[in-house]
């Protein structure tokens, strides 16, 4: 787990720190202070040895062509010719969308206990040149022409016209690599070495793979952990008797026993119990993974958040995983207060409010006790 954050110059943030981390960490905030973006900052800490995940911040976001697998929405531009079009928003809608006012001229920092990543997008020859030249192994050099009217040396069309390059540190030593646009076409380094913590990202709109969910818990069964899932499930559904994978329609979907005739697919139970469902499988089936959960209630009723955070909290701390989730809600936050103030633990949750005022955020951490004075008098917590 990680014990604090530290992010510079990405999306809105110019700076932020943070520590206190816990193993369930849950962000307040107003509309548009930031709070995705930092659920954002952490999937890149972790998923910078695969620069295609700059793009799928994009895609998050409701941008681009996607397709899903694993629980994560991935881009299906990689697998098909490339456009000028495609390119163009390769460099401006993905890459130059990570900087704050997508201006490239600092770069991104984001920086926990266990590693830092910097990010910097060069589109000048000069620096481009520089950098290609400390790294000749990995890039082909810049090759320079004579321009036969001018009379000046020139860089052929071979030269990359951007390059994205991520810097890697973590136990003292840094990697360097990156991604670059050479005639119309992206190249992309080898992965780092350094690989990081599976992290897994929960939009805020519902998107579901249906087979995806019945291969996890299809582990989960040859593993004997299905009831853990279960158990969970039933703070929304509490008719709910099993849970089995059925074949339908050429692919596999959960369908839910609740003591009626026929079993019922899982979808039809409602968008919170698939939710719920994709949280609780990838918790048992990733042990020591990290996820990021954006609006946490979203499909729930405030009556099951009290249990149902304390059954997740079992679960991560079975399975060591770290959870980050995000809220607008009152009762998220007085149920979660609730559910982990009753254990002896108090490093299990933290409850974060994130502030802006003008360009300067904020992350302030709530002690348990002001939590909950501040929820005893009904002040603005969210």
């Amino acid at each position: 787990m990680i014990a604090s954050l530290r992010i510079e110059e990405f999306r809105c943030f110019k700076e932020l720190s943070i520590k206190g981390l816990s193993r369930i960490n849950l962000i307040g905030g107003k509309n548009n202070v930031g709070k995705t973006a930092f659920l954002e900052a952490l999937f890149l800490l972790e998923g910078l040895p695969d620069l295609h995940s700059i793009e799928r911040l994009s895609i998050f976001r409701g941008l681009g062509t996607t397709v899903q697998s694993g629980g994560q929405t991935f881009s299906a531009a990689f697998e098909q010719t490339y456009s000028s079009n495609y390119l163009a928003s390769l460099i401006e809608q993905s890459w130059r969308w990570i900087f704050p006012h997508f201006d490239p001229s600092r770069p991104v920092i984001i920086e926990s206990d266990q590693r830092k990543v910097t990010v910097r997008l060069l589109s000048d020859s000069s620096s481009i040149q520089q950098y290609i030249s400390g790294h000749q192994r990995n890039m082909p050099p810049v090759i320079m022409t004579l321009d036969p009217v001018l009379g000046q040396r020139i860089q052929s069309s071979y030269a990359p016209t951007h390059l994205l390059v991520v810097d890697i540190q973590k136990n003292g030593f840094v990697e360097s690599y990156g991604a670059y646009i050479q005639n119309n076409v992206p190249f992309f380094q080898p992965y780092s070495t350094f690989s990081g913590t599976v992290t897994w990202f929960f939009l805020a709109r519902n998107i579901f793979n249906l087979a995806e969910d019945a291969d996890r818990f299809g582990k989960l069964v040859v593993t004997k952990n299905k009831e853990k899932v279960i158990r969970i499930l039933r703070n929304i559904e509490p008719r709910l008797v099993d849970l089995e994978i059925v074949p339908l329609l050429g692919s596999s979907v959960l369908h839910a026993d609740i003591g009626e005739k026929n079993l019922i697919p899982l979808p039809l139970l409602g968008d919170g119990m698939m939710r719920v469902v994709n949280l609780a499988n990838l918790i048992a089936s990733n042990p020591g993974c990290r996820i990021l959960f954006d609006e946490f209630e979203n499909g729930l009723h405030h009556s099951v958040l009290k249990k149902l955070w304390k059954d997740i909290g079992q679960v991560a701390l079975d399975f060591d995983v770290q959870l980050f989730a995000t809220t607008h809600s009152w009762e998220c936050t007085q149920a979660a207060h609730d559910a982990f103030a009753e254990g002896e633990d108090e490093t299990m949750f933290s409850y974060f409010r994130l502030e802006q005022k003008n360009e300067s955020h904020r992350l302030l951490r709530y002690e348990p006790e002001v939590l909950a004075s501040s929820l005893e008098q009904n002040l603005e917590i969210r």
